[in-house]
């Protein structure tokens, strides 16, 4: 994220407090690291299951992104 917009992420919020900003930064930085990693060590037969089995994993650590259709119920929705 910093590489892309030439920002760190607490920049791009506005974190103020040096403390906080360098929290929520390394926060951002394990998160992606291990999402990253997640995702490389997905194998498979061809490129189209390791596609599928790299979105399933997608879809576990950040819900609805990676795709249009919802397999459970929202219980926010009542």
């Amino acid at each position: 994220m910093a590489v892309k917009f030439h920002q760190l992420p607490s920049q791009i919020i506005r974190i103020t407090d040096p403390i906080d900003a360098f929290r929520f930064d390394r926060a951002v930085h394990y998160f992606g690291v291990s999402l990253e990693n997640a995702l490389e060590e997905v194998t498979g037969k061809n490129d189209k299951e390791i596609n599928a089995k790299r979105l399933r994993i997608f879809n576990k650590w950040i819900p609805g992104v990676g795709s249009s259709e919802m397999k459970f119920r929202d219980p926010a929705k009542g």
